[in-house]
């Protein structure tokens, strides 16, 4: 399974998450019309890992995670149930070899997200680095 897939699925069964957003965890951009709460992901960078001749396979991923709510507060509460899922994960995540998690940055933004033209909600957001061995 690609490992965004993987992350993708691990997320989205965590029942604190669930609970908050229930199924509104969407790559890149929410739909229009999706009230929220809401999650957003997106990858920020990928860097491999190379010897002499060949690469390693060894991969390291970063992810932003862009937890959107109507209120500082339920934004920041969907933030900290994110960053409990992955914080300081090891081991197999649906087929990916998961050798560590690394929380890199997290920081609340008052987001200019565009549900209804001009609507400004709240953002907790986190970067988030997955490192495995890549297929």
């Amino acid at each position: 399974m690609d490992i965004l897939e993987s992350i993708y699925k691990y997320l989205s069964s965590d029942s604190e998450v669930k609970a908050i957003v229930g199924d509104k965890i969407y790559p890149e951009i929410i739909p229009q019309g999706v009230s929220l709460p809401a999650i957003v992901y997106a990858p920020t960078s990928c860097y491999y890992d190379s010897a002499l001749q060949k690469d390693t396979g060894f991969s390291r991923l970063r992810i932003q995670f862009t937890c959107y709510d109507n209120t500082f507060g339920k934004a920041r509460r969907l933030g900290r149930a994110v960053k409990r899922v992955f914080q300081n994960f090891k081991g197999n995540m649906f087929g990916n070899e998961i050798q560590a998690v690394f929380i890199r940055s997290d920081f609340m933004s008052l987001s200019n997200l565009k549900l209804n033209y001009d609507v400004e909600k709240f953002a907790s957001i986190l970067e988030i680095e997955f490192q495995y061995m890549e297929e």
